[in-house]
C-alpha cells in the first residue's frame, strides 16, 4: 500500500529538500528556565523542574536580572529538587556546570534584547556530566512597540 501525504495539490516529497533526524535523549533531567518582567524590579529569571513537573510541584527559584557568576549556584541551591540533577539515588550526575552556564547565557540574551517581554525554555534537558544541556522547546514574547 502506497500512502502519500498531500500538502495542497503537491505531495510532501515535492516540497522537501531533506530532513533532520535528531537523537532521542534519555535519562536527562528536565528543567525550566524562564524570564518575565516585574513592574517594580524589571526582568526576573526563574529556574525549576521542567516539563509538567513545574506545574505540579512548583519548585522554582527567582533572581533579579542581570545574573552574575555566583547567582546561578544560589538559585539552584534554593530548589528542593536540586538533588535530582546532581545524581540522586544512583542516577548519573547531570552537567550542573552547563546548567549554570545556561542561566548566565539566558541572562545575556535578556541584556542584549531589552524588547523581550517573556521568555521560557521548557524543557531544558540537563544531560550527564560533561555533555551539556539541550533546549527542547522555547518561546519568546516581544514587548509591543509604542
Amino acid at each position: 500500500m502506497d500512502m502519500k501525504l498531500k500538502i495542497g495539490s503537491a505531495g510532501l516529497a515535492a516540497k522537501m529538500e531533506g530532513v533532520v533526524i535528531q537523537p532521542m535523549i534519555k535519562g536527562a533531567q528536565e528543567m525550566i528556565v524562564g524570564m518575565s518582567i516585574d513592574p517594580l524590579f524589571g526582568p526576573l529569571v526563574m529556574i525549576g523542574l521542567g516539563g509538567i513537573q513545574v506545574e505540579l510541584i512548583k519548585d522554582v527559584a527567582f533572581s533579579i536580572h542581570p545574573l552574575r557568576d555566583l547567582v546561578p549556584g544560589r538559585m539552584l541551591d534554593q530548589l528542593k529538587s536540586f538533588p535530582l540533577p546532581t545524581g540522586w539515588r544512583g542516577r548519573p550526575p547531570g552537567d550542573v556546570g552547563a546548567l549554570k552556564e545556561t542561566l548566565l547565557r539566558f541572562s545575556a540574551i535578556i541584556e542584549d534584547f531589552p524588547e523581550i517581554d517573556q521568555m521560557e525554555i521548557n524543557p531544558l534537558l540537563v544531560l550527564e556530566d560533561g555533555r551539556g544541556c539541550v533546549a527542547i522547546d522555547a518561546r519568546i514574547y516581544i514587548r509591543p512597540q509604542t
